[in-house]
């Protein structure tokens, strides 16, 4: 199992992938970098370039990914409970399953994620993008939406289940929700 404790062990772990990817002749273009099940629990990525990798079944749970670009990775079951990802550019990742609750989401890019039955109860989405995400199956529940101001653009093509729907509208009002996005109010 691979075990990374700092920015310094991340590079250098890429940097060995890379190579072997490169002495099998591989295209360089299409590297992924690899961190299935890897342990990288409690450490600070902050700012971190991690675009195009692979954390499925990861342990990410209090890392500091905040500000991180982590566009198009896949987390497929991967822990992120109580991580930092404040900021961070998560277009186009994939979270199925991943397990992100009590996690900072705050300001992130999350558009085009699918957060399919993922579970962010008790997470922090406030100020983040949120248009085209999959939100179907995932468990919301406790999940910081409170005093923001919930916008309902048409065509944005969040995807929610209809519990998921009743339980935002009852909160909110009574909004036909086709997507949306959540702000944060200034107070």
């Amino acid at each position: 199992m691979i075990r990374i404790r700092n920015i310094e062990e991340l590079k250098a772990e890429r940097e060995r992938q890379l190579n072997a990817w490169r002495e099998a002749g591989e295209d360089v273009e299409v590297f992924i970098f690899n961190l299935t099940e890897a342990d990288l629990s409690n450490t600070n990525l902050m700012w971190a370039d991690l675009n195009v990798t692979n954390f499925e079944r990861a342990n990410l749970s209090g890392t500091n990914l905040s500000g991180a670009d982590l566009q198009a990775s896949n987390f497929y079951k991967a822990d992120l409970r109580g991580a930092n990802l404040s900021g961070a550019d998560l277009c186009n990742a994939d979270l199925w399953r991943a397990i992100v609750s009590g996690a900072d989401l705050s300001e992130a890019d999350l558009r085009w994620v699918s957060f399919w039955k993922a579970d962010l109860s008790w997470s922090d989405l406030r100020g983040s993008k949120l248009s085209s995400s999959d939100l179907r199956g995932a468990k919301l529940k406790g999940t910081k939406m409170t005093d923001d101001l919930i916008e309902y653009p048409f065509k944005q093509g969040v995807r929610v289940t209809q519990s998921q729907h009743d339980e935002i509208q009852l909160k909110y009002g009574g909004y036909f929700m086709d997507g949306f996005v959540i702000k944060k109010t200034d107070s």
